[in-house]
C-alpha cells in the first residue's frame, strides 16, 4: 500500500525543498548556497582540497574565469587566515563533492580594496562565482601525486589538439618525447647544432593555435628593435617548450615548433597577449649559434636576454 500524500505533507516537503535553496549569508554579508554532495564529512582546518571554480559576470552573463575541464585548485585550509568575501570564508561548511554558488558584490569588493571600478568591474554590478569540491586530501603527498596525474592528463589533452590541428593542415610533423611538435623545413647546419649551453640567436614569429592570430615577432620593421634574440641555452630563462623545439636545428636552420600551453605559459598566460592555456606554435630561424662568453663576474639576477619569448611567469 501506498502511503496517502496529504496537503500538509506536501506544504512541509515544499518549504523544505525552497529553504535548502535559498541563499544564505557569510559573516562578511556574502551570500551563497551549498548544494550538498554524497559525503557527510566537513572540510576542517589543515585539510587540502582539490576544487573547480568559475566566476562569471552577472551583467553580461560572461565567463570571466575557470578551471573545469583545465587544471583544478589545490591549496590548504588555512582558518586563521580565512580572507572575508570570498569562498575560503565557508569553506568549512563544505564536504567532498558539495557544490557552492556565491555572489560577490562589485561595491563591496571596491570599499574593501581588493579591486577598481574598470569596464570590466562596474558599479551595481555583481560576480557569480560557482565550485566543486573535488576530493579531500589528508597530507601534501597525496595532492602531489593527483596534481601529476591533473597534469599529465590536461597535457596529453592539449596535445591531442595539436596534432588535431597538424592532421588538418596537413603538415609533416616530428614529435618530441615530451609532446612538443617539429616541422623542419631546413635542418640547418648539423655540426653546428643548437645545444646546451651554446650563444644562440633566433628570429621568430609566434602564432596563437586557436585562431592562427599572430602574438609577437622580433623581425617588425616598425620596431626599433628588431633584431635576432639571444639567449644561451638552459640557461637564460626561455620557455621550456621552445628550447626543446629548437635542440633539433642547427645553425640556418628554419620550421615550426608548436609547443603545448604547459609547456609554455601555462595558466598563467601572458596577458594581454596570451591567454591562460594558449597552446601556440612559432616559425623560427637559427640565425646563429656559438659559444657563450664567460659569465662576468657580477650580474644583475634581474636582466633578461633580449626579445620577448622569455619565459614571462
Amino acid at each position: 500500500m501506498f502511503k496517502k500524500l496529504t496537503i500538509g505533507t506536501l506544504i512541509c516537503t515544499i518549504i523544505l525543498f525552497t529553504s535548502c535553496n535559498q541563499y544564505q549569508k557569510a559573516p562578511s554579508g556574502m551570500k551563497y548556497k551549498i548544494t550538498k554532495g554524497k559525503s557527510t564529512v566537513k572540510i576542517k582546518n589543515g585539510d587540502y582540497i582539490k576544487l573547480n571554480f568559475k566566476y562569471t559576470r552577472k551583467r553580461k552573463d560572461s565567463l570571466l574565469n575557470s578551471t573545469f575541464g583545465k587544471i583544478p585548485v589545490y591549496f590548504k585550509v588555512d582558518t586563521n587566515r580565512i580572507e572575508k568575501f570570498t569562498l575560503l570564508e565557508i569553506i568549512t561548511k563544505c564536504g567532498e563533492g558539495d557544490k557552492v554558488e556565491f555572489i560577490l558584490n562589485i561595491d563591496t569588493l571596491v570599499k574593501m580594496g581588493l579591486i577598481r571600478y574598470s569596464p570590466v568591474f562596474k558599479a551595481k554590478d555583481e560576480i557569480i562565482g560557482n565550485a566543486e569540491i573535488e576530493k579531500i586530501f589528508s597530507n601534501e603527498e597525496e595532492v602531489t601525486k593527483d596534481n601529476v596525474k591533473e597534469l599529465d592528463k590536461y597535457k596529453a589533452k592539449e596535445i591531442a589538439e595539436i596534432k588535431e590541428y597538424i592532421k588538418k593542415k596537413k603538415i609533416n610533423a616530428i614529435e618530441t618525447p615530451e609532446g612538443v611538435m617539429i616541422q623542419i623545413e631546413k635542418l640547418g647546419d648539423t655540426t653546428n647544432k643548437v645545444i646546451s649551453g651554446k650563444l644562440v640567436a633566433i628570429n621568430y614569429e609566434g602564432y596563437l593555435l586557436k585562431d592562427d592570430s599572430l602574438f609577437e615577432k622580433n623581425t617588425d620593421q616598425s620596431n626599433p628593435n628588431n633584431k635576432p634574440l639571444s639567449f644561451v641555452v638552459d640557461k637564460d630563462p626561455i620557455i621550456t617548450g621552445w628550447v626543446m623545439g629548437l635542440k633539433y636545428f642547427g645553425k640556418g636552420g628554419k620550421g615550426k615548433i608548436f609547443i603545448p600551453s604547459l609547456l609554455a605559459y601555462g595558466q598563467q598566460g601572458s596577458p594581454p597577449v596570451i591567454p591562460a592555456f594558449s597552446n601556440l606554435y612559432f616559425n623560427i630561424e637559427v640565425v646563429d649559434v656559438t659559444n657563450a662568453p664567460p659569465a662576468p663576474k657580477q650580474t644583475n639576477a634581474n636582466q633578461m636576454p633580449g626579445g620577448d619569448i622569455r619565459d614571462r611567469r
